[in-house]
């Protein structure tokens, strides 16, 4: 299991798609990543499912395969999903 807090917080875009990459290659590979980030491009960016907080409380969950899209708008509209 490998936990990432804010991996790309300090990186060049360029670098952090290379960061993502790497990750994503672990997790092919078999590895449980876990990554806490504020990045919305990242997670619309990825095909793994999401858990989306606000206020530190459950907001949302993304399966694999859905658009960050319409959870986005909902989230912003303070609309809840079990």
């Amino acid at each position: 299991m490998l936990l990432a807090d804010e991996p790309t917080n300090a990186l060049a875009e360029s670098q952090s798609w290379q960061l993502i990459e790497a990750l994503q290659a672990l997790s092919r590979q078999g590895t449980t990543v876990i990554v806490a980030t504020h990045n919305e491009a990242l997670l619309r960016a990825i095909d793994y499912p999401s858990i989306i907080l606000k206020n530190g409380r459950l907001a949302s969950t993304v399966p694999t395969g859905t658009s960050m899209d319409s959870t986005s708008d909902d989230i912003a509209a303070g609309i809840r999903h079990p």
